[in-house]
């Protein structure tokens, strides 16, 4: 019975066709969004709220909801599968965090109000005069029916590229914003993990006037140096070394065991190089009694 019933209801809906200047309208906002449907009536449907679709309930419309399910699933794919590639030195804690970011109701919201989606969805009249057009938990839930519908129209490869023009900017700017990540902290777990120490950050150079500072920051693991960072306050040049000593030991991810520091650091622990009191002793005072004996057995 199921589905006989689905059956007949997508019988209906081939039963309705799209009038002429709503087919103008969803054709201009194909051209807008850089895409071309094979079978319009999806592109309607996507547009078509619950409640327009609710006052005419003799023309059994179908409306965008199971859309939006469809291209919630659809979109959290696509952001998982470009950020796995584009960022590959993050956890999955870090990319959860991401992903989180972009498949959000507010940028969702966001990227709606660009394209400019909200003339093209039908709304019922309540929901129109309450202000639904403009309601940024409507425009989204809109944005979310139209990726279902580009995928059921032309496929994961068609949705890939829908979103990725529209949502990798997005995407792009997530180390610049709010969600910026904090690659210290990252930083820290890498370097506690290969070489149980810490790294240390220096400031080496300050320039501009005080109300422009530039900082360089040089970041040293072991005392051998993994790279410099430039910000406009310490905090911001520090982030940037570590980022650049993320890439570096990416880059070669086993620690060279000529230098000594797999096995030096091993007895360093996770004390701060910053602060080593024991430095004053130990191998370091041994070294010096070396240094100052004649040279020779």
């Amino acid at each position: 019975m199921q589905l006989s019933s689905s059956k007949n209801s997508n019988d209906r809906q081939r039963s309705h066709p799209i009038e002429p200047p709503r087919r103008k309208a969803l054709k201009d906002l194909e051209k807008t969004m850089r895409v071309r449907f094979r079978r319009l009536k999806l592109l309607d449907q996507a547009l078509s709220h619950s409640s327009f679709v609710n006052e005419l309930p003799d023309e059994r419309r179908p409306h965008n909801e199971k859309m939006e399910f469809l291209g919630d699933a659809v979109l959290e794919l696509v952001v998982s599968h470009e950020l796995f590639d584009s960022y590959p030195m993050y956890y999955e804690g870090k990319l959860t965090k991401l992903r989180a970011a972009v498949v959000s109701k507010t940028t969702l919201a966001l990227v709606a109000k660009k394209i400019g989606i909200g003339p093209y969805i039908r709304l019922g009249k309540g929901e129109e005069l309450g202000g639904g057009r403009r309601r940024n938990s409507l425009l989204a839930d809109a944005m979310e029916a139209i990726i279902g519908a580009v995928y059921l129209d032309g496929g994961l490869k068609a949705a890939h590229q829908f979103i990725m023009n529209h949502f990798g900017d997005e995407i792009e700017r997530l180390d610049h914003d709010q969600h910026k990540m904090d690659y210290k902290s990252m930083l820290q777990e890498v370097t506690q993990s290969r070489f149980q120490m810490l790294p240390r950050y220096t400031v080496v150079n300050e320039s501009g006037p005080p109300h422009e500072r530039t900082y360089e920051v040089a970041l040293t693991i072991n005392d051998k140096p993994y790279g410099a960072g430039f910000g406009r306050n310490k905090k911001e040049a520090q982030q940037n070394a570590a980022r650049n000593a993320l890439l570096k030991l990416q880059e070669n991810p086993e620690p060279d065991p000529t230098d000594g520091s797999a096995h030096s650091s091993a007895n360093s622990k996770t004390v701060p190089s910053e602060n080593k009191p024991e430095a004053e002793h130990g191998l370091f005072s041994e070294r010096k009694a070396e240094g100052d004996s004649p040279t020779g057995p």
